[in-house]
């Protein structure tokens, strides 16, 4: 075994590794939080899995969504571009009903949604997904010592009138909905 010393540099692949690592654990530790603490009696959260992205495939064919996301291309794009990103399903009755993809800013002091989404109503009846998924990206916030989280360009007013219900308020200047973490 190498004996290395404090001062040994350490590569920029090997830094990003232990960075991977590191967010990885406070992702597992915001899901068990989550399950434990936010999900409504019946509803299971995760990470977007295959099996979740093809039930969310399925989302597609229904015309009276607000926006029509690639998840699949979200889900690589992130995964490759934004090892510090948290990612959540929302499962019930053995299928997604929601999921949402976001990272901290660069600067690091915020967390971002980028997508969130619901299983379209005429899939039949669900529970409401934005409470949870908005106490998910706060514990997350909490762990990476991120002081808000914002929703970034929600689709129309009635989107905000949701997330303002939840005591976001928004931001014109950089289209986002925002919230302080304590």
């Amino acid at each position: 075994m190498a004996n290395l010393s404090l001062n040994t540099p350490v590569s920029d692949t090997e830094h990003r590794r232990i960075a991977q690592r590191r967010y990885d654990e406070y992702r597992k530790s915001t899901l068990v939080a989550t399950n434990t603490s936010l999900c409504p009696p019946g509803i299971t959260a995760t990470e977007i899995t295959n099996e979740a992205l093809d039930w969310i495939d399925k989302w597609d064919k229904y015309d009276r969504r607000d926006s029509y996301w690639d998840w699949r291309k979200l889900k690589h794009d992130h995964g490759r571009l934004y090892p510090k990103r948290f990612e959540i399903a929302l499962w019930e009755k053995g299928r997604p009903i929601g999921a949402a993809i976001g990272r901290p800013t660069y600067g690091g002091g915020k967390t971002r949604i980028d997508v969130v989404e619901g299983m379209p109503k005429e899939m039949g009846d669900r529970s409401n997904i934005v409470e949870t998924i908005l106490g998910a990206f706060e514990i997350y916030s909490i762990l990476i010592g991120a002081s808000e989280v914002r929703v970034m360009h929600p689709v129309n007013a009635k989107v905000r009138e949701v997330y303002a219900r939840y005591g976001y308020r928004y931001s014109e200047a950089g289209d986002y909905m925002v919230s302080e973490v304590t």
